[in-house]
């Protein structure tokens, strides 16, 4: 009996003492890749964060951000951030400087588009339905076309758009479109443009102050690959799209 209570009092002490990480997350449904727009949703960084703290034994506490602020919360409110690119510092003001991981996962930022037009060039372009918050890389240098960006709320309503012929094109990466154009019932009725700019990039965990966490999440990822490979595959995530990548070499930009 004696060794049971110390074996509970040892238990109850790791627990109260694990360590404790605010992550900073995108307060919104990008699903298949994450979904932290309510508690207890899923998606694919969901389930590596769970792991990473079973695995680590942090208490890693979820704080969803609109995301917009959540790059400049970093050294104040949060300790971590996800998802973030050592290129997106260049468009964050005064963004702190910070600490980033290996990438978690690969993304294809689209533009989707009715199939009637999916041959269409950038100056055939007038109107392009952007994500709040959401860096439109490649259509950054396209200002002298005269695209009109429109900012929505979410994926959804940027497809939205395009379906009901509000405007020429959606910015959505290519599976966070393919999965809501099937909870929709319209899989199909949107394609990748054959012609028009896409963003080849990655998804990393960064922060300002906790760097050793960040060389902790780089051993976490090499050693669960696998597990973070079936994740992937469970999701229906295609990190590097093989027949997008061949088609569209020419009109790629990829993160560094």
């Amino acid at each position: 009996m004696p060794l049971l209570i110390i074996l509970c009092f040892l238990l109850f002490h790791a627990q109260v003492h694990a360590e404790r990480y605010l992550l900073g997350i995108e307060a919104i449904n990008f699903y298949p890749h994450y979904d932290f727009s309510a508690p207890h949703q899923n998606g694919f960084a969901n389930e590596v964060f769970a792991l990473f703290a079973e695995m680590s034994g942090y208490d890693l506490v979820m704080v969803p951000l609109p995301p917009k602020r959540l790059y400049h919360e970093l050294d104040r409110r949060v300790d971590l951030i996800y998802p973030d690119h050592p290129r997106w510092v260049q468009y964050q003001g005064t963004a702190p400087a910070r600490y980033f991981s290996q990438a978690v996962t690969g993304n294809l930022g689209t533009a989707m588009i009715r199939p009637e037009f999916a041959m269409a060039r950038t100056e055939d372009i007038r109107s392009v339905a952007i994500i709040r918050g959401f860096t439109p890389v490649a259509w950054l240098s396209r200002a002298k076309d005269r695209i009109e960006l429109i900012e929505v709320t979410d994926a959804q309503s940027a497809l939205g758009l395009v379906l009901r012929n509000r405007v020429d094109a959606a910015d959505v990466e290519y599976n966070v479109a393919n999965h809501l154009l099937r909870k929709m019932g319209k899989a199909g009725a949107l394609v990748p443009a054959m012609n028009l700019p896409y963003t080849l990039g990655s998804y990393h965990l960064s922060s300002a102050t906790h760097p050793q966490v960040i060389t902790q999440f780089d051993d976490f990822l090499h050693k669960h690959r696998q597990q973070i490979e079936q994740l992937k595959a469970r999701y229906q995530i295609l990190d590097r799209p093989d027949h997008l990548l061949r088609i569209h070499a020419a009109t790629i930009k990829s993160d560094p």
